[in-house]
């Protein structure tokens, strides 16, 4: 019900849960104070279920973006009872007699690391127009997903690896059950400020330089992604159309970037510190770019770095704790506007903490006011400046758009659309595929 959300948000603004993703709820009237020990009352937070069907969400000023930013994950309710009666253990269905939720489908198995098992919800709202009555999924890695999608183990799957990728498209059977889609996010280099070389704003330009990303894009990565040259991806409101691959700030210059060494420690391509490029794993496009990279800076720069792939969880808490020196990253949207992009990535304010190294006060003061601007053109023209602060301290450098590859059996049918004819599979910014699905007599 409302309450239930109204609970759900302030435990998660409450400074006690300490929640990552606190932030996303800041917009809502005193939730920043509340969650940075500024304001001691939870109920000051302007949330309140009016009744058990209506919700009030008091915001600290216009927000357009409110209604999609409430539909990410990070927002929806957690059921008050059994959060309260099992703690973490309560999503759970190993610990717990049900898992409550109040979706289309209930999660009835979760063998950990391995399957899990959800069944149709029978009290979900547009129960009868959902049509799956259970889906399980394994676990498993892209190469594992390949071989099982080819045994016909799985109907779905949802990443073709980058070294299959020629085979899939030259294959007769496989070609014809490609589902090609945008992944909605940004792969880029942190350059952490906070290490040598990186404290030397003419070195990240050199770098920023140094990186030829049609290269990367075209003969590394076989076509899957586009190149980037600014965070918002194209297609989506808050895309920068003025920063393309020959503005002075990102345009490539192979072995002339070496010139925005001069006056630095390491004028010609000499004296540089032991690098170290850190990124999580998750797959072999990833990684073969960020190997491309790394051949880019020793051709251009004499620069030598290394690549450390480590367990996700582990990279996460030392990004955060801004312990490593060189980050090769991504960024998923989470809803299609540029506060999610522009304020949640790269606010340096946060009182849960800090993504990246990097802060500027000028930016921080755009991405934050831009949040409440109702013109729409004078609120892109901001985030739009906000770019050219970034590119210009060059503590990022964005390389590519990722796009996504899967494989759909042909039994498989109600694969998501967007209006503009693009698929649509579950992902970070999209959850609800198996609302449409269903499968055909075969």
């Amino acid at each position: 019900t409302a309450h239930d959300f109204e609970w759900s948000f302030k435990r998660q603004l409450d400074p006690r849960t300490a929640a990552p993703y606190a932030g996303f709820l800041y917009d809502l009237k005193n939730a920043e104070a509340v969650n940075q020990k500024k304001i001691d009352d939870i109920n000051a937070i302007g949330v309140k279920a009016k009744d058990d069907y209506t919700l009030v969400c008091e915001l600290e000023g216009p927000r357009g973006y409110w209604p999609v930013l409430t539909s990410y994950i990070a927002a929806l309710p957690s059921h008050r009872k059994s959060v309260e009666k099992y703690g973490d253990a309560w999503t759970d269905p190993n610990k717990v007699p049900e898992v409550v939720s109040n979706g289309p489908f209930k999660l009835v198995r979760w063998e950990h690391d391995k399957v899990y098992e959800v069944v149709k919800n029978p009290n979900y709202w547009k129960a009868k127009d959902i049509k799956l009555e259970r889906v399980v999924v394994p676990v498993i890695g892209s190469a594992a997903s390949q071989l099982a999608y080819e045994n016909n183990e799985i109907d779905w799957h949802f990443r073709v690896p980058l070294g299959e990728w020629r085979r899939v498209q030259a294959d007769p059977k496989l070609s014809k059950e490609i589902i090609k889609f945008d992944l909605v996010g940004t792969f880029y280099l942190e350059l952490g400020v906070k290490y040598k070389p990186w404290d030397d704003k003419r070195v990240r330009q050199a770098v920023a330089h140094a990186i030829d990303r049609e290269r990367i894009v075209n003969a590394v990565l076989q076509g899957l992604g586009r190149p980037a040259y600014t965070f918002n991806p194209p297609g989506w409101w808050g895309f920068n159309p003025r920063i393309t691959k020959d503005h002075p700030l990102v345009k490539y210059e192979g072995k002339d970037a070496i010139k925005y060494l001069q006056g630095t420690p390491y004028e010609g391509g000499r004296n540089w510190p032991p690098i170290k490029i850190y990124m999580r794993e998750e797959g072999d496009a990833p990684k073969a770019a960020a190997q491309a990279i790394i051949q880019m800076l020793k051709e251009n720069l004499n620069m030598n770095a290394e690549l450390e792939v480590m367990e996700p969880r582990a990279f996460r808490g030392q990004l955060w704790e801004h312990k490593l020196q060189t980050v090769w990253i991504r960024w998923y949207m989470d809803y299609p506007d540029p506060n999610n992009q522009q304020y949640q990535v790269f606010y340096s304010k946060f009182a849960t903490g800090q993504r990246h190294q990097w802060s500027n006060e000028e930016y921080d003061k755009l991405v934050s006011e831009a949040k409440g601007i109702v013109d729409r053109q004078k609120r892109a023209e901001m985030y739009w400046k906000a770019d050219e602060i970034m590119l210009q301290d060059a503590a990022f450098v964005f390389v590519y758009y990722p796009l996504g590859v899967g494989l759909l059996k042909p039994w498989v049918k109600g694969m998501p659309k967007t209006k503009d004819g693009d698929w649509r599979p579950n992902w970070n910014i999209f959850v609800r595929m198996y609302d449409y699905l269903y499968i055909i007599e075969h």
